[in-house]
């Protein structure tokens, strides 16, 4: 899975929300659809895999601000959700890991 990211071409970048799977098998690249989710396009984000869920936190948007959300994707399903936390979150942060532990 290629999740988000910041793209240039011909000197201008642009800021990714696309979820792009590649198939270890067939080594064919897919791109999933996204018609139904508004996950926020961003980069220098954090991933960690638990249990077939990916989950997604923080990086920059396009405008580069700070993000400090946490999205869930199941990889078996393509159901993607932002997940509703309680207490203070982390603030804002980019650049930074996430790990699963179990």
């Amino acid at each position: 899975y290629v999740i988000g990211g910041w793209h240039i071409d011909s000197g201008n970048g642009r800021c990714l929300n696309e979820v792009n799977i590649l198939n270890l098998e067939s080594l064919v690249w897919e791109t999933m659809s996204m018609k139904f989710v508004h996950f926020p396009a961003r980069y220098k984000h954090a991933c960690a895999v638990n249990e077939g869920s990916i989950y997604i936190h923080g990086g920059f948007n396009a405008d580069r601000s700070f993000l400090n959300d946490i999205w869930l994707l199941d990889a078996a399903t393509h159901d993607f959700k932002q997940l509703l936390t309680s207490g203070e979150p982390p603030m804002g942060l980019a650049g930074h890991t996430l790990n699963c532990i179990d």
